[in-house]
């Protein structure tokens, strides 16, 4: 009604008065590589690159890797969405993972795809400077990514990471 309507109008004033309570530091990154990708059956997963970054990135937050990954210049706590599209008749488990700036491994999500489909990861997480991530495949499994959906071009390995705190 008219009173949600004045409290609303209210809150987006104070917003713009005070400042946004949204993330600062948000980074999408992208990859169309299509494989064969082969996991290499040990805890730190095979690489399903990312080369390309949206150009609404944060600058200098983030530095992109030669190898598909990508390094965290910014520390905090990061909400992360992650995708990779599977070709049919693709069947395996995938991961984000993060190799922590002192050689430690962390999976902070798991996803899988039964016949090809789209495997997503959607998880919290703290990253620290020097950190590198990426979307994995862990396992022994070989599978196709697949650039189109429906005629549509669309990215074999993305992730965003947007820092929250």
């Amino acid at each position: 009604g008219q009173q949600d309507h004045k409290e609303y109008k209210v809150k987006w004033v104070q917003l713009e008065q005070h400042g946004s309570p949204f993330s600062s530091v948000y980074g999408t990154f992208s990859g169309y590589e299509i494989g064969p990708f082969t996991g290499n059956g040990t805890n730190v997963a095979t690489i399903l690159p990312v080369t390309e970054v949206s150009s609404q990135n944060t600058p200098g937050a983030f530095t992109m890797n030669g190898d598909g990954t990508v390094t965290i210049n910014t520390p905090g706590v990061y909400l992360i969405t992650s995708r990779v599209q599977v070709a049919t008749p693709g069947t395996a488990a995938f991961n984000f993972t993060i190799i922590h700036a002192d050689t430690s491994t962390a999976v902070v999500g798991l996803s899988a795809v039964e016949d090809g489909g789209t495997a997503t990861v959607t998880t919290l997480t703290f990253l620290q400077i020097g950190d590198r991530v990426y979307n994995g495949l862990p396992g022994t499994a070989t599978v196709n990514l697949i650039p189109t959906i429906g005629g549509i071009t669309t990215p074999t390995s993305m992730f965003t990471l947007t820092k929250i705190n």
